[in-house]
């Protein structure tokens, strides 16, 4: 009897979930502004552009778990999700060649705006 007492308060907190619990899609989750030391912008929108600087802009999407930008072809970045919500460069394309950075070269870009 007590186990069925006690399976019966699991169910029922079960069904009361918070209706603050919101999960996000990990595009959902990177859509915003980010600014580098050096004060560089980037801002992923949620149609998919991104705006690079005050001018340009590229396609971004998710690609193994980064924020893959191509900038028509003409150059590719990818940024890996930091646990804070920050994103750190770590891969440019060159002539089609994935080239990975070291770790001390990564640029970091923090999260000011959430969108």
């Amino acid at each position: 009897m007590k186990y069925i007492l006690i399976l019966g308060l699991l169910i029922a907190g079960c069904q009361s979930g918070s209706p603050d619990l919101i999960l996000l899609t990990l595009e959902e989750k990177v859509i915003g502004e980010y600014k580098s030391a050096e004060g560089s912008t980037l801002v992923l929108r949620g149609d998919n552009v991104a705006e690079i600087g005050d001018k340009s802009t590229a396609r971004w999407s998710i690609v193994n778990n980064e924020v893959f930008l191509d900038k028509q072809g003409l150059l590719q970045t990818y940024y890996r999700i930091q646990l804070n919500g920050d994103l750190a460069l770590v891969a440019v394309t060159i002539l089609g060649i994935r080239n990975d950075l070291l770790t001390k070269d990564f640029a970091l870009y923090k999260k000011v705006r959430k969108d």
